[in-house]
């Protein structure tokens, strides 16, 4: 009898034995919903880096400089002035992206259009943080990109009267001031917008009126220009924006 009682103890500690041994905690699969995502998302260009210097897009608007990345490897997008389509390949783990073609007219583009698509198809690789995409067609330049949501989340706006119109080169309508304190200063606040709103009006007033935009708390840079370039500004007004640019105009 006692030898029976031992052979179904052994028997039942080989099973439970065996039980823990196959057991096989479930898997915890990796949470993604987190991670920034490339496909089906509207890229807004904000800029051309060069040598760690930005530069906006000339002539630009929310319906310019853009791209559409889709889940079936084609593209879409739009120059300065032409739609663009294409398709293009990406490898995630190694970072490496390339548009394999690039369809669209070159009709009546501005130099910044044609320089976005020639580096459109120079790209060699991405880096993607949160809301923002970095294509790099060199080791040191790319085009800056973000989610046009955040350009309005955080989008503010600004008018003022220019002092000393020697202050600013004007190109197109873009200004470029001579001041590299007050460039160093724009290029901080995330600036990506700064022109004449009126150039053709007779009124003097407002031909020598600037508008500035900029990803940023635009109360925040307002009082940093009245307290730092009041030789160059005055008269300075702001606003933020909600949901849409306030102005269309610009």
């Amino acid at each position: 009898m006692k030898t029976l009682e031992k052979l179904i103890l052994v028997v039942l500690a080989l099973s439970m034995g065996t039980s823990c041994m196959d057991f096989v905690p479930p898997r915890q699969e990796p949470d993604h919903s987190h991670e920034p995502v490339l496909t089906e998302t509207k890229w807004k260009l904000t800029g051309f880096v060069t040598n760690g210097n930005i530069k906006t897009p000339e002539s630009d608007s929310d319906n310019r400089y853009w791209l559409l990345f889709n889940e079936d490897n084609t593209l879409e997008g739009r120059s300065s002035t032409n739609e663009l389509s294409g398709s293009y390949e990406i490898n995630a783990q190694t970072s490496s992206l390339r548009i394999t073609s690039l369809g669209g007219t070159r009709a009546v583009e501005y130099p910044d259009g044609s320089f976005f698509v020639d580096s459109l198809r120079a790209v060699r690789s991405f880096e993607l943080q949160k809301d923002t995409l970095k294509l790099y067609y060199s080791k040191t330049d790319y085009l800056l990109f973000n989610k046009p949501g955040d350009i309005v989340g955080y989008y503010g706006y600004l008018y003022a009267y220019i002092n000393d119109t020697t202050s600013v080169t004007r190109v197109g309508e873009q200004l470029i001031s001579n001041d590299k304190n007050l460039n160093d200063a724009l290029k901080n606040f995330n600036v990506f917008s700064f022109k004449y709103p009126f150039p053709k009006v007779t009124d003097e007033y407002l031909r020598r009126t600037a508008a500035i935009e900029c990803n940023c708390d635009i109360e925040a840079l307002a009082e940093f220009l009245e307290k730092n370039f009041s030789k160059y500004f005055s008269d300075i007004e702001y606003g933020q924006g909600g949901e849409g640019h306030p102005d269309s105009n610009f």
